[in-house]
């Protein structure tokens, strides 16, 4: 039987922090939740934080079919087609998680709209074969984050802003610019997206990373 749940808090720990949330669990039995978090200082709300994730069995899931539906205004090659090139992109990848502790080896991208005031974070499974890793973010998890824009700020700021998965103040160091790591500079990454859509995949030597791969 399918159950959903809808809630409004406050954290405990911070009276400026709280969420809506939404939570929705279904036959397969998947568990699907979708959460806006926010901060507030002085009256303001100082970010925006839009968590989502879908798990079976508290292992992350990359292909549920209700999951897409609910969050396909935020997938990668809809925000390039809204958006237009991001001012960085920022990909990751590491042979385990060492921050989720999780099952699979993630491939991360994370866009950086600075003028705009948000970024976005997709998560999926990264596939390695004959020392290059590849990722499809057709399959992916993803969390936004917005602020009030400003000039000038930095990778270390902008991952400490918000809430993230895999990029937050822990993990930034590990991401590299798109172009030194890929074939692609941050237009060809754009129009490869918006042009031939979520079926296009990344691949980055896995020298770049780590090595040992069979």
């Amino acid at each position: 039987m399918e159950k959903e749940n809808f809630g409004i808090y406050q954290t405990s720990q911070n009276k400026n922090a709280g969420a809506i949330g939404y939570s929705y669990k279904s036959d397969k039995p998947h568990y699907l939740s979708i959460s806006l978090h926010y901060y507030e200082v002085n009256g303001y709300i100082s970010y925006l934080t839009l968590l989502t994730n879908v798990s079976k069995d508290n292992i992350r899931v990359f292909d549920d079919t209700d999951y897409k539906r609910l969050t396909h205004y935020y997938s990668l090659s809809q925000i390039l087609t809204n958006y237009g090139a991001p001012s960085d992109i920022y990909l990751a990848t590491w042979p385990y998680d060492p921050f989720t502790k999780s099952d699979y080896e993630p491939f991360i991208i994370v866009l950086i709209y600075s003028e705009l005031g948000f970024r976005v974070e997709y998560v999926f499974e990264a596939n390695k074969l004959d020392g290059k890793i590849t990722g499809c973010p057709a399959n992916s998890v993803l969390t936004i984050t917005a602020w009030q824009p400003k000039n000038d700020i930095s990778l270390q700021e902008i991952a400490s802003i918000g809430i993230g998965y895999e990029f937050n103040k822990s993990s930034y160091k590990y991401f590299k610019p798109i172009g030194e790591v890929t074939a692609m500079d941050i237009d060809e990454f754009h129009d490869s997206f918006v042009n031939q859509g979520e079926e296009t995949c990344i691949t980055t030597p896995a020298e770049f990373w780590y090595s040992g791969l069979p």
